[in-house]
């Protein structure tokens, strides 16, 4: 594994986190419309009452799948910070940090390090030069 894909994985995890709730909340509005389907329509016909306790059950899985994920993303964020102030370079750390770290966008750091595009660039790639090979991770852990 590369430095960088080792520093990229806490944005991988964030990635998954947000899709795992942009799931529940899907679940939650299709319970919420078949319960209301379940009371519009209880006196001409049953519908199956399971299929909201589904959604509701699915939702939950999510949930404590997420929980999981936040502490994947806290280990990953410590794992990448420690792997950064390996740095020989203050700046270099500053800039990687700002970058997987932050997530700031390539113009925040040139703004905030006075570096031109170019020469933030080039400490990026020396930065992670540095740094590679980096520890390798098991991708059950990510």
């Amino acid at each position: 594994m590369t430095a960088k894909e080792y520093l990229e994985r806490p944005e991988a995890i964030a990635r998954e986190i947000r899709r795992k709730h942009g799931r529940i909340d899907t679940l939650r509005r299709l319970a919420a419309r078949f319960g209301k389907q379940l009371n519009d329509v209880r006196v001409q016909e049953t519908p199956d009452p399971t299929r909201m306790q589904g959604f509701l059950a699915d939702a939950a899985d999510e949930e404590r799948e997420i929980a999981l994920l936040e502490e994947k993303l806290q280990e990953a964020l410590c794992d990448s910070a420690r792997l950064i102030a390996r740095l020989p370079s203050e700046e270099m750390a500053r800039i990687l940090e700002r970058r997987y770290l932050d997530r700031w966008s390539w113009e925040e750091i040139i703004e905030e390090t006075d570096l031109s595009r170019t020469q933030v660039f080039e400490r990026h790639r020396t930065a992670l030069d540095i740094l590679t090979p980096a520890p390798e991770v098991e991708e059950e852990n990510w």
